[in-house]
This record gives C-alpha cells, structure tokens and sequence, in this order.
C-alpha cells in the first residue's frame, strides 16, 4: 500500500530508514535522476549514482538538521551530476518514528527546480531589459521633441514676422499659404507632444482599489463643453470598483467619450452610454455610440499610433487617442477591441483584471 502511495507522487521521491538505506524510490526518482531499482533500494543515499548523492547539504540536513526536528521543508541545494549537469533542488524531508528508534524512516522529496529558476533569472533579466530599453525610450523622445521643436518655433517665429511686415501685400492665394504654414507647424507640433506624453503613459503609476466612478466623473467634466456643443444626450450605469491608476483610468474615459462626441453622425442626435459588466476575472467597460462607425478591416488599424481613418479636415486631432487607450488598458494588464457598424454607430469595450 505505501508503494502505491509512494508511485503517485510526481516530484521524485525516497523513503530511508533509519541508517539511511534506501527502502522505497518511486518511478520519477528513477527517471529524473538516470538510476535503476536495483541499484538505488538497499543501498546508502550518499551511495546512489555512484556516490553522486554524497552531497555535504544533504549529509547536514539528514545527519544534522532533520533529528532535531521532525520535518523540514524547502531546504536548497544546487549540485552537479554527471550526465545531468548543474541542479538546483528543494529538499523536503519529514521523519517517520516507529515504535522503537531503530525504526524511524526518513521521506524524502526533491523538487527540481533548475528550470523554473532559469525562467526566472531570464524573466528578471527580460524586466531589466524593458526598463532600460523604456528609460532610453523616454531620453531619446525627450531630446527629439526638443530637436524637432526648435525648428517649428523658428518657422512659426518667421511666419509670423512677415506677415506683420508684408502680409497686407500679400493676395488670397498667399494669405491661405501663411494659414497653411501655420496650421501644419502647429500640427507638427501637437503631435511632437504627444509622442513625447505617450512614451511616459504608465510609469511609476500606482495601481490601487479605486471607485471607477470618480475618475469617469473628472472626463465628463473635462468634457463638460464639448458634450453641451454637440447636444449630446449620455447614459451613464453604474460603475464598479477595479484595481486601477485612477489617472489613467480617466485619460481612456475621456478619450472615448471625447472619440464617440467627435465622431457623430449628422443624421440624428448623438447619444452614449457608458456602462461596465462584472465577472469573476476582469471587469468589461463599454462606451457606445450612435455615430458615423467605421468598417470592419479598420478595426485593428484604429488603434495604431497616428493611423486616421477620417479626414483631418473634417476630423481634427494627432491620431494618438486610441493607441493611447491601449497603452493604458495594456499596462493593467487588460486587453481593449471595438465592435462597429458604418452609418449605425460603434462600441469600445475594454477589460481591467479583478
């Protein structure tokens, strides 16, 4: 009956007696470590693998450590085997007392953890990768948004000095080439800002047990205008507590709220509602809306940085909005897609773990 227990267990396992013989090795010792039945069972566990098993960590915890106590676990030692390489093991070991001291055995379990300690050590060395690579990411966006800057402000500078000196002199055709000029420098430069605002999105942001509610509360005030401009008509659920950057949380709030205003349709009313499904894993938010839409192949496009799918004319703005939200919603560790229909309206939803 021990056997069978014994054979159940998938972490490699012995049971020693009370000279530390060998009495029981189950199948996944024998595996794991390359030895036979017959040369493991009888013999001496600093004998097993042709002496292999005399490791000075193990000899302290079954000679020193174990009889002081009945049970110790997660005791670790790292060794090289022969035809197996370099180890590392926890040990947990638990003594048995039988009726007289003689008959005390020993159960011994060995977790190989060399795998999992190496996906650690490259997970860890990944992690200190990205903070590197993201700390040169934020200097290199810095200094070019002050590189690029400073030739915008030199052309808006000029720009503005010839038309106080000549722009009188000049026709039509020439006061729409200064508004052009001037549009496009200010352009170039709402977009050199927002690079340099989306390489920061979420660092050293806290994420905490927060009502989602208030920050929702601060992007409709933010929006406050712009919703009475457009006669928009909002529906508003309630909404439930999440693990969140309440900051953040609001900017992905206010961005596809402020998305749903601009993008509405001039065939009827605007309206959205904004409104949150709970489950056991994540909470799901929804914003949607009755307006233009957009068409299926567009869907994954629309959250790339700088991507438009509408005219700038007609549509202003520097194509961050989106890539944004999913930067945020990634940084929790959600996910964000949108469900559309042309000329009936469009859903974003994105998802925050519990």
């Amino acid at each position: 009956m021990t056997g069978a227990i014994v054979e159940t267990m998938r972490y490699p396992l012995l049971v020693l007696d009370g000279e530390l013989r060998v009495v029981l090795a189950n199948q996944a010792f024998l595996q794991d470590f390359k030895v036979s039945l017959q040369d493991t069972r009888g013999r001496l566990v600093y004998q097993l693998g042709n002496g292999q098993w005399d490791i000075p960590e193990l000899r302290r915890l079954l000679e020193d450590i174990l009889p002081n106590g009945s049970a110790f676990d997660d005791f670790e030692v790292t060794h090289d085997f022969t035809g197996l390489g370099r180890r590392v093991m926890l040990l947990n070991a638990r003594r048995l007392l039988g009726s007289f001291p003689e008959s005390a055995q020993v159960v011994l379990v060995i977790a190989d953890v060399t795998e999992r300690n190496r996906m650690l050590k490259e997970l860890e060395d990944t992690s200190n990768e990205l903070r590197r690579s993201n700390a040169e990411l934020e200097q290199f966006a810095a200094v070019a948004s002050h590189d690029l800057q400073e030739p915008l402000r030199m052309i808006s500078g000029f720009v503005a000095l010839f038309k106080r000196r000549s722009g009188e002199a000049l026709d039509d055709q020439g006061q729409e080439c200064m508004r052009q000029i001037t549009s496009g420098t200010q352009r170039m430069t709402d977009m050199i800002g927002a690079i340099l605002a989306f390489s920061r999105l979420g660092q050293h942001a806290p994420l905490e047990s927060i009502d989602s509610s208030e920050p929702l509360r601060n992007a409709l005030a933010n929006l406050k205008r712009k919703i009475e401009a457009a006669s928009a008509t909002l529906t508003v659920d309630a909404m439930p507590r999440v693990t969140a950057n309440g900051h953040l949380l609001g900017q992905v709030f206010q961005n596809l709220i402020s998305n749903a205003v601009k993008f509405r349709s001039e065939e009827r009313p605007a309206a959205i509602r904004i409104s949150a499904v709970e489950s056991d894993r994540e909470v799901v938010f929804a914003i949607a809306d009755n307006g233009i839409g957009m068409a299926e192949e567009n869907f994954a496009r629309a959250f790339q940085l700088f991507q438009r799918l509408n005219s700038a004319t007609a549509y202003p703005g520097v194509g961050i909005g989106l890539a944004t939200c999913k930067k945020i919603v990634e940084y929790h560790g959600g996910r964000i897609w949108v469900e559309s229909t042309l000329d009936v309206g469009s859903t974003f939803r994105f998802s925050l773990p519990r």
